[in-house]
């Protein structure tokens, strides 16, 4: 975490679920988000980590990232986000009540957060001499 808030130069909220509404369905989809980055508007970016010992992650474009290492609601997640269907996002749980009580914030907004239409994604090399991380975006 220390490595993206000194690189983002934001507070970043780990690991944190959230329960997402998308028009047209019933209920709500609950979602982890590796990492939720505070943007200067007050608005949000996801930055999700992918790591493998295996496999060099750096080669793969953001798309095929989003396609082959995520999970069945992040998949649904970053679909909705890129349609414009999502309707609501609401942080829930013991991590998420802990990072909206710190830096000034007052709680989580009753109205939950607006999350930006791009995904991060920090993802390693092959180790040679130790891992190299990198940044693509996924803008949907």
């Amino acid at each position: 975490m220390k490595y993206l808030e000194d690189t983002v130069g934001s507070k970043v909220g780990t690991q944190i679920s959230v329960d997402i509404s998308i028009a047209g369905t019933s209920g709500k989809m609950r979602c982890i988000i590796d990492n939720l980055v505070v943007k200067a508007d007050g608005s949000f970016t996801i930055a999700d980590a992918k790591s493998s010992i295996n496999r060099d992650l750096s080669q793969l474009s953001a798309s095929d990232l989003a396609k082959s290492a995520t999970t069945k609601n992040q998949k649904a997640f970053y679909e909705a986000l890129a349609n414009g269907s999502v309707t609501q996002v609401m942080p829930v749980g013991k991590r998420a009540e802990n990072f909206f009580a710190d830096g000034g914030r007052t709680g989580i907004p009753n109205s939950g957060i607006i999350v930006n239409k791009s995904i991060d994604f920090y993802v390693n090399d092959s180790a040679v001499n130790g891992y190299k991380i990198f940044k693509k975006t996924l803008d949907l």
